[in-house]
């Protein structure tokens, strides 16, 4: 897989879009209390949502371990496919 393009890089610090080898560092983070303390707390499960088109989106989906459901209705506006991943450090 091509590495995601570098949007910003200085002397300490890289940033760059998510990929999926980030799951599990992301979900260490986000099962942190001290982490997410601001943010809502600690997350059991993480949610993403796509357009039924985006094939892309969900094959990303599917490689980073989410189950995925496709909205039964095809005429629906929003979401298409939904994707949920447990967080299994909590």
């Amino acid at each position: 897989m091509k590495d995601p393009p570098i949007i910003l890089e200085t002397e300490r610090l890289v940033l760059r879009y998510q990929q999926p080898s980030d799951v599990a560092a992301l979900a260490e983070l986000r099962g942190h209390p001290e982490v997410t303390e601001h943010m809502g707390g600690p997350r059991e499960r993480v949610f993403a949502t796509t357009d039924r088109d985006n094939r892309d989106s969900v094959r990303l989906m599917w490689r980073v371990g989410m189950r995925t459901a496709t909205n039964p209705d095809a005429n629906a506006r929003w979401p298409g496919v939904v994707g949920v991943i447990e967080n299994p450090l909590l």
